[in-house]
């Protein structure tokens, strides 16, 4: 499946919003485990990258999340604040 430009920021910026709640909840607490993404230097507000560049990003991302979630949850995350971080406005969290 072939994903537009517009479709692949989109995916971006909703990775890099559950990278944020990870780190505000404390689900991502291993040091440099958004190392390889944060070297890549592409972020969803990078329009003027291309699309192959943003794939490479939403990958690296996706592959810190996943890892995230296997050794965060039920460990060292504080759900209590997981639960309330998520009620919270979304205008809040950017």
């Amino acid at each position: 499946m072939h994903m537009r430009k517009e479709d692949m920021i989109r995916l971006h910026a909703l990775l890099f919003q559950m990278r944020r709640t990870f780190e505000a909840t404390k689900i991502a607490v291993e040091p440099g485990m958004f190392d390889a993404y944060d070297k890549l230097g592409v972020t969803p507000v990078s329009l003027h990258r291309d699309r192959r560049a943003h794939q490479m990003a939403i990958f690296l991302l996706g592959e810190a999340l996943s890892k995230a979630a296997v050794e965060g949850v039920g460990s060292q995350a504080d759900l209590k604040n997981a639960l309330h971080f998520i009620q919270q406005p979304r205008r809040e969290l950017l």
